[in-house]
């Protein structure tokens, strides 16, 4: 999860990682710390137990808070997507997936209308989407897939107009 407090290009004010695997967050600490990067923290538990903590801990009013997911090629489980869609702060989610067909039904729970039960808060709407060769001579490719939704998707529509 980034959290920012000016434009989305400017950079983050605050960067928290959240991970279930203790020894990724002790790289990921390491690796912060050796490219000399100060404005992060990292949460080691369940996504869905964590982000109203951070969020409640960490967001200001007037920030714009932005939730980056890398799932594993089964995508995220319904309870991370619902925890993102319950957190009204969250108004940008960019989502890398490794898997199309499972980024389907993910994009499925990110954009449904909402109701009282899995599909909380606001839905979000495709931006943009694109195709990332990491794997060159493989037919893998990353898909790097940009949903918004609240005020900031408001901004992205006025300012194409």
């Amino acid at each position: 999860m980034c959290l920012r407090s000016e434009s989305f290009l400017t950079g983050a004010r605050k960067v928290i990682g959240i991970e279930l695997c203790a020894p990724a967050i002790e790289d990921a600490k390491l690796n912060a710390e050796r490219n000399k990067i100060s404005n992060c923290e990292f949460l080691v538990g369940r996504a869905e137990d964590q982000i109203d903590a951070a969020i409640s801990q960490h967001v200001k009013d007037g920030d714009k808070c932005v939730a980056v997911v890398d799932p594993p090629r089964e995508g995220l489980h319904w309870k991370v997507i619902k925890a993102i869609r319950k957190s009204k702060e969250i108004e940008r989610v960019v989502y890398v997936s490794c898997n199309h067909v499972a980024w389907v039904e993910q994009a499925r729970q990110f954009c449904h209308p909402s109701d009282d039960s899995r599909h909380p808060g606001e839905p979000f709407e495709p931006i943009k989407a694109i195709g990332v060769d990491l794997f060159p001579h493989t037919p893998h490719i990353e898909l790097v897939v940009l949903l918004e939704r609240g005020n900031t998707l408001k901004e992205t529509k006025s300012s194409k107009l």
